[in-house]
């Protein structure tokens, strides 16, 4: 499975299928809870600051311009995006 580079990352990424598809939540979630303490920070704040908190936004927004936040968090959704596909049978070759 290949997947897009640091650059395509931005607060919000994924949140859809966070909310609405069990594998990628529990996926996401096993990924921040052992990045939690390396980072200082709960990815899922990153990744899916509070609807209509403009400062929340701006936080994770600039937090994901930072290489120590920006690769874990793409990891993460890359991580649960590739446990989504293979739910449905899809596998790399």
């Amino acid at each position: 499975m290949m997947f897009p580079g640091q650059g395509a990352q931005h607060p919000g990424m994924a949140e859809t299928l966070y909310r609405s598809r069990p594998v990628v939540r529990e996926a996401v979630d096993e990924c921040t809870d052992l990045l939690r303490a390396e980072l200082g920070v709960d990815l899922r704040d990153v990744l899916f600051p509070r609807t209509g908190d403009s400062r929340a936004a701006g936080e994770a927004a600039a937090l994901l311009e930072r290489t120590e936040y920006t690769q874990p968090a793409l990891f993460t959704v890359e991580y649960a995006l590739a446990r989504l596909w293979q739910s449905w049978g899809c596998s790399p070759i």
